[in-house]
């Protein structure tokens, strides 16, 4: 037979060095395998959790979407079967995919508008708005909530679901203005909602005294292709006060008792009825006239006014809708600074 014959005590010493140096690569690799199988594969963050069972208040179809509002019973005290608190549920779905949920045990969720549909002492004249109807007049079916949480003056917030080919929510944050809410423009055929800024809510005196300028909301398409809320200039936008009206804006503002110094306390005396006839010229797109107006209601032996102006702007620049005030807010006193400052760590 033919074939290659070796020495036989070389073989041996050989094969014992094959296994020696598969075992060398093999032990590693056998070692890591389990730790190779034993890392899960990638999984998708949780998405949000489907409402409890509960009492179904609302619900409705929009295409392929879902939306309802379901209230969870629940008693707090075991001794006392009839006590129940109802913990409310908001959430769309799209076939059994939860796409969105919110629980609040604070809030009501009302389709619509809400808390102002059911007021019969001053009805509304809008159209009524149904699930599904285009609010933005950016061809998207929307789902307009109203959210409240009782007591006096605080709540009330909006959301505008967009039930497109993806769900995005549009969501105003109203606070104390239980005025707000959205309106029909039958010029354009479009809504907007009427509210209030805030922003100088409790600066320099009380809630009471706070002034809100009004202000009129219209969703609009960002850079990126979302969509937000703006100040809607064209619904805000009013002439200047006349000649007499100016006048009259000065008189009562110099009769003012918020300007004397009666208790000598050195507090600064400034009557809070200055910056809101300030902010409703400059929300009204009458910047020029509000500082005119503050030049001559000032008292002329009064010190302050360069603060007071500095102060002012400041605050203005707290305002959620600061980069839609500032094209309107010239010309400028030197003591004004619009620019909201950077921090630094």
């Amino acid at each position: 037979m033919g074939g290659r014959k070796g020495h036989p005590k070389k073989m041996i010493q050989s094969s014992i060095k094959a296994v020696i140096y598969q075992a060398a690569i093999m032990v590693p690799l056998l070692a890591a395998m389990p730790a190779l199988y034993a890392q899960p594969s990638a999984t998708p963050a949780p998405g949000p959790e489907a409402c409890p069972e509960g009492v179904m208040r609302e619900s409705y179809r929009v295409g392929d979407y879902l939306i309802r509002q379901v209230d969870r019973e629940e008693h707090p005290d075991p001794k006392d079967s009839e006590r129940v608190e109802y913990h409310p549920c908001l959430e769309i779905r799209q076939g059994m995919q939860v796409l969105f949920s919110e629980k609040d045990v604070q809030k009501d969720y009302i389709f619509g508008n809400g808390l102002y549909e059911e007021d019969e002492n001053s009805p509304s004249t809008d159209p009524p708005i149904k699930p599904g109807d285009d609010l933005t007049g950016l061809g998207v079916p929307n789902v307009l909530i109203t959210t409240w949480t009782g007591g006096e003056h605080c709540c009330l917030a909006f959301y505008i679901f967009e039930l497109g080919k993806s769900v995005n929510v549009l969501r105003l944050d109203a606070g104390d203005n239980n005025l707000s809410r959205l309106k029909y423009d039958p010029a354009s055929h479009t809504w907007f909602f009427e509210d209030a800024d805030w922003n100088f809510d409790f600066w320099k005196t009380g809630f009471a005294d706070s002034p809100a300028p009004a202000i009129a909301l219209s969703a609009r398409s960002e850079a990126d292709g979302r969509h937000a809320f703006h100040l809607d200039w064209s619904k805000m936008r009013k002439p200047a006060p006349t000649p007499d009206e100016f006048k009259q804006l000065v008189n009562d503002l110099r009769k003012d008792e918020g300007w004397k110094d009666t208790a000598k306390d050195h507090a600064e005396h400034i009557p809070p009825a200055l910056w809101g006839d300030m902010l409703d010229l400059i929300y009204s797109d009458n910047t020029e006239s509000a500082w005119k107006l503050l030049d001559a209601a000032w008292p002329s032996k009064k010190p302050g006014k360069s603060t007071f102006i500095s102060e002012f702007c400041e605050q203005l620049t707290q305002s959620t809708y600061i980069n839609d005030l500032r094209p309107v807010l010239k010309p400028l006193p030197a003591d004004c600074n619009i620019n909201k400052k950077e921090s630094h760590p």
